[in-house]
């Protein structure tokens, strides 16, 4: 317990992203943790695992448990970890994962690099080849149109030899070679060269450098386009560019997405995962004792009336008590603690007038 307060991580409804805070916030999901862990070190996921769950229920937070839990364990996995919501295109998730792999193989010491080279077979060298690709098709992945220039050529034509034998899974750096080829040629390159070749090469070269297969996380998969224009076209396209990495040796693809999205049909393209139940009223009191223990030095912020209110009043769904908690907080500050009764009434009373007054929501008010 903290003796001192932390006013801007308390009540937060997103899920934490301090690594103590994400083990010191987590609680009664220990089985579905546990579960998970279980069908991970299985490692035969050919699927995207789905992790799913009730709007607001706490998807997001178990699943970075879960990242913690499988890097304390030292279970061979790279987590890593991509927000898809509200990105609009499947371009835009697959440009995110790119990216968060470009940074972990440029965070891989090049000591760990040389020492792939002990039989002098030439590693080390299509690390470096792979890496100078990936960096030079960064304006592609980002949409932009480019020419191919004299730099390109001599580059292309300088590493155009040099590749390593995976076996059942092919030639690493050899599909690369050929397509950056095309690419360049073109001037364009389409989600699927993306996903089929440079994002798998990426992870099978993260393989043979660190021996752990990438851990893929998508966090809210299917809030990726949202809005009246949404059609559901990006987040299906996204699906189907995930099932060809899910399918990749050195690669393993998370997903959190709402039952409802689950069940409505999209579960065929899933691996049911871990499910994530709504909390009991006696767990989401203990979420309440976790954030006022760690972040406002065990200071009680509501009375044993206003906490029953909140908690009765968000159906077990605990980024929704939370936003709650905060919003009754807001608004009754520099109130004498803990905050009681009358404070819940006067925030109701005007949240209700506010609602009144938004010409969207006055009808439904009205009834």
């Amino acid at each position: 317990m903290s003796t001192e307060k932390h006013l801007a991580r308390l009540f937060q409804s997103n899920p934490p992203n301090d690594p103590d805070d994400i083990r010191g916030l987590f609680c009664n999901r220990e089985r579905e943790l546990a579960f998970g862990v279980a069908l991970l070190q299985d490692q035969s996921l050919d699927r995207i695992g789905a992790i799913h769950g009730e709007t607001r229920c706490g998807k997001s937070h178990l699943a970075r448990r879960l990242l913690v839990e499988v890097d304390e364990l030292g279970l061979p996995f790279l987590p890593i970890q991509v927000n898809a919501n509200d990105l609009g295109t499947a371009r835009g998730a697959l440009e995110s994962v790119f990216y968060a792999l470009l940074g972990a193989l440029g965070e891989v010491p090049r000591g760990q690099v040389e020492a792939i080279d002990s039989d002098s077979l030439g590693h080390a060298a299509v690390f470096d080849q792979v890496l100078e690709r990936l960096h030079a098709i960064e304006p592609l992945v980002e949409g932009i149109q480019i020419r191919r220039t004299e730099e390109h050529s001599q580059k292309l034509s300088r590493t155009a030899s040099v590749s390593i034998d995976l076996g059942s899974s092919g030639n690493l750096g050899s599909s690369m070679e050929r397509v950056s080829r095309q690419v360049f040629e073109q001037g364009v390159l389409t989600e699927r060269q993306l996903a089929e070749v440079f994002l798998r090469e990426a992870s099978d070269l993260l393989h043979l450098v660190t021996c752990k297969r990438v851990l893929l996380y998508v966090d809210d998969l299917d809030l990726l386009a949202q809005g009246d224009e949404s059609d559901g076209t990006q987040v299906r396209r996204l699906i189907e560019l995930l099932k060809v990495l899910a399918t990749t040796d050195s690669v393993t693809v998370l997903a959190s997405v709402r039952t409802q999205f689950f069940a409505a049909g999209e579960g065929k393209h899933f691996r049911d995962f871990i499910r994530v139940p709504p909390l009991e009223d006696s767990i989401v009191r203990e979420v309440y004792v976790r954030h006022v223990q760690r972040f406002h030095a065990n200071e009680e912020i509501f009375d044993e009336t206003a906490l029953t209110w909140l908690i009765d009043s968000t159906t077990d769904r605990v980024g929704v008590f939370l936003q709650l908690c905060f919003d009754v907080w807001r608004f009754g500050f520099g109130r004498p603690l803990p905050l009681g009764e009358d404070t819940v009434r006067a925030f109701a009373s005007a949240r209700v007038k506010e609602w009144r007054q938004n010409v969207a929501l006055a009808p439904i008010i009205r009834e």
